[in-house]
């Protein structure tokens, strides 16, 4: 009977012996992961910022009158917000913002009046630069 309980007190060590052994890349395998995921997650919102058009002081000179809503979407993409007027036409507005010194940012406010035909009527735009007592405030 003690040879018995001699081997399975042997037996029983072996096992938790066997049960502690831990691979020693198994920690880094979650970090791997990790790594991988944010790599992805980086190229993808870098992929997809670089391919944004977005409305310019260049672009803007672009815009032409009788241009459609169509090819003007293209060229400079989706309008920050679009007005519906009450006479029935629609103004799109897109938005600049251009950092100038320290602190200091420009506004641009860019107004294009789409017709009924979704054609363009007429451009505008309105620039904003917040006086230096604003800046020293925030």
């Amino acid at each position: 009977m003690k040879i018995l309980n001699l081997f399975q007190h042997k037996d029983a060590k072996r096992q938790r012996e066997q049960q502690v052994q831990v691979n020693p890349t198994s920690g880094l395998a979650p970090l791997r992961f990790i790594l991988l995921v944010s790599g992805f997650g980086c190229l993808f919102f870098t992929a997809s910022c670089s391919s944004v058009p977005m409305m310019k002081g260049q672009t803007y000179e672009q815009v032409f009158l009788g241009e459609h809503i169509k090819q003007l979407t293209e060229e400079v993409g989706k309008p920050y917000e679009i007005r519906e007027l009450p006479s029935g036409l629609k103004e799109y507005i897109y938005i600049e913002r251009t950092k100038l010194t320290g602190k200091r940012e420009l506004f641009r406010e860019y107004h294009i009046l789409i017709g009924n035909d979704g054609r363009v009527l007429k451009k505008s735009y309105t620039e904003i630069v917040p006086p230096p007592f604003e800046i020293m405030l925030n």
